[in-house]
């Protein structure tokens, strides 16, 4: 199988367009940032090539089982894409309608004017045209936060790109451009300060437009006003697209956030596609629409890219080989099992930039590449503008949840209490109150029973007095007794109880 992913062709210049729609070189455009009809051919030439490369993997035919298709979420990106699979899967190809079919084929109107269906053809579209669903890239998706690098949403990206532009290799080159273009191209701007060459990002916007104009076969007569030759121009304008890709943007030498920002959007899906490849072929399986295709397929920019291409680089140490508009890079598997010892081993993974061989990996290997790769956390946390995006927008609405729920029981605790102490406050006050009415009854009631028991006290404290008096009595008589018994040489001890002396 394989994955490509290709840049989008020539397009409209981005920015420096006036209210009139005239660019810096007063060339006129009525659309800004859209893909030109020229890069619209490039990119179909692309597909048309590479439909060739890879004729043996897809049929002529669309079939979802086989093709899973992503694009960038820019106009451009877009149209780049449906331009590459106009060329993948030609045109002629499309689906047929049956004569019963094309009897039904209307939208619920009732005039269609002198529309004649036997001239439309048994087509679905004219010319038998095949039309492919086609998955934007989620910008809100931390795998493809790498697509909003570069528009200024990403701080720390753009402060590495400040000090990037500074570098020696950068500095000496925009110095040799200015000595040899600045007089004749501050006349063909209409600026008057050489220096504002020296700007490089208003020199990025030159390039840019320039190159815009020029494949788009704009006349360009104020460079040829002041003796600028358009194709030698041309060919700086794209040395400095290399510089500024290799250089500035991907920070080659640096610490590389671009590339592991871009290969983290790719690197688990592309080997979520080919594991399971793998394993389809080992258990038969057929091909599967999104988890087991057969070509899966990347619309997006030069960034992407020459980013992929700066990363394979820093890994493998190739060469940084210049990408242009609809550059691609493709990562076929094969299996070659010849002296492999396991199944993966079994497997190689080409890496091919524009159709030339970049780097040939065993599979092992390129897992252990992309195993290095940052994954979308860290991207985030490297990219963070603020604390929000920084620690994650799902981890700040969870956090938030739990705070607002914190806040929701303390709220509830609050008001349980203060009713609570409320509701006891009304108790006291209502026992102050109510003391002085108590019932007459239960008073008197009251008071004849505490004269009941001061009665009933009085005579058990007779009644023991009685019995006192008694045992007493009865003692005395008993010691009586006891001396009338004692006899000479005898005498009674403390318990009446006869001894002798």
């Amino acid at each position: 199988m394989v994955v490509t992913i290709f840049a989008e062709g020539a397009k409209a210049p981005t920015s420096h367009i006036d209210s009139n729609r005239l660019d810096l070189f007063k060339e006129s455009w009525p659309v800004n940032g859209v893909l030109t009809g020229v890069g619209m051919r490039m990119n179909y030439l692309l597909g048309k090539k590479e439909k060739e490369r890879y004729n043996n993997l897809i049929s002529n035919q669309y079939r979802r089982k086989d093709v899973f298709v992503r694009s960038g979420p820019q106009n451009s990106t877009m149209m780049a894409t449906n331009s590459y699979l106009q060329g993948l899967f030609e045109t002629g190809k499309g689906q047929i309608l049956v004569p019963e079919q094309r009897e039904i084929a209307y939208p619920p109107m009732d005039h269609f004017g002198e529309f004649n269906p036997s001239t439309f053809g048994n087509g679905a579209l004219p010319n038998r045209d095949q039309v492919l669903p086609v998955e934007p890239f989620d910008q809100l998706d931390k795998k493809y936060f790498f697509l909003t690098l570069g528009d200024g949403r990403c701080g720390p990206l753009m402060d590495k790109w400040d000090d990037n532009k500074s570098r020696r290799e950068v500095k000496d080159w925009i110095k040799n451009f200015v000595t040899k273009y600045g007089e004749r191209l501050t006349k063909v701007l209409n600026i008057n300060d050489v220096r504002d060459l020296n700007d490089y990002y208003y020199l990025s916007a030159v390039m840019e437009t320039f190159i815009a104009d020029y494949t788009e076969g704009k006349v360009l007569r104020r460079f040829n006003e002041n003796g600028i030759d358009l194709r030698e121009f041309n060919t700086t304008a794209y040395e400095f697209l290399n510089l500024e890709q290799y250089e500035v943007k991907n920070g080659y030498n640096s610490d590389g956030m671009l590339p592991n920002a871009t290969m983290s959007a790719f690197s688990d899906e592309m080997l979520f596609w080919f594991n399971n490849r793998i394993d389809a072929d080992q258990k038969n399986l057929e091909n599967k629409a999104y988890s087991r295709p057969r070509m899966v397929i990347f619309g997006a920019n030069l960034n992407t890219v020459s980013s992929i291409v700066a990363f394979i680089a820093r890994e493998k140490g190739t060469d940084l080989i210049p990408v242009g508009l609809a550059s691609s890079i493709n990562f076929e598997l094969f299996f070659d099992p010849i002296n492999s010892t396991s199944i993966e081993e079994s497997y190689r993974v080409n890496a091919r930039l524009d159709g030339s061989i970049l780097f040939t990996f065993g599979y092992n290997e390129f897992k252990q590449m992309l195993g290095k790769v940052w994954s979308g956390e860290d991207v985030r946390k490297k990219c963070a503008n603020n604390l929000l995006e920084r620690y994650g927008y799902k981890n700040a609405t969870i956090v938030l949840g739990v705070l607002l729920g914190v806040a929701v029981i303390l709220l509830i605790l609050l008001i349980f209490t203060y009713y609570r102490s409320k509701s006891g406050t009304s108790s006291s006050s209502s026992k102050v109150e109510e003391k002085p009415k108590v019932n007459n009854t239960e008073n008197k009631k009251t008071h004849e029973d505490k004269k009941d028991d001061k009665k009933e006290q009085h005579d058990l404290e007779v009644k023991d007095d009685k019995e006192v008096k008694v045992e007493n009595q009865n003692q005395d008589n008993k010691n009586e007794i006891v001396k009338d018994e004692v006899k000479d040489g005898e005498h009674v001890n403390e318990n009446g109880d006869k001894v002798l002396n």
